[in-house]
């Protein structure tokens, strides 16, 4: 693993060796997460990947985007959603990026992947003025 935080690599990389370096070293995945100021999903498929698959599984084998959620995810979001009649748009991020590991780039593609649910979703910003 030391090969691969010292090459120069991408910081998403890096990132995903830190995180499985410290947990070996026995630290918790929220400790974890607090000090890379990732999600507790992103720490917990680094971990797994580098159980499963070693070094190899920290790299990045993909061009592209991470895909999005999987039809079964898609049904879990959609239960969730519907303890409430409206979400703020930050709740349902910060949601979807812990329970599944996938970030949105744009509020437009968060409204596409909730659309479905039929909830009135409502914008903030993350850092109000003030």
């Amino acid at each position: 693993m030391n090969s691969l935080s010292k090459a120069t690599r991408p910081p998403r990389e890096l990132k995903r060796a830190v995180a499985a370096q410290m947990s070996q070293r026995g630290h918790t995945y929220r400790e974890i997460r607090d000090v890379l100021q990732v999600s507790l999903g992103f720490v917990t498929d680094c971990c797994q990947r580098y159980q499963e698959q070693g070094v190899e599984g920290l790299k990045l084998n993909y061009w592209g985007t991470q895909g999005y959620l999987k039809p079964n995810q898609k049904e879990e979001l959609m239960a969730w959603l519907a303890q409430k009649d409206a979400w703020l748009l930050e709740e349902v991020a910060v949601h979807i990026e812990d329970a599944y590991g996938v970030v949105y780039q744009s509020p437009p593609e968060l409204l596409h992947a909730t659309e479905a649910s039929r909830i009135q979703l409502e914008k903030v910003t993350l850092n109000p003025p003030g």
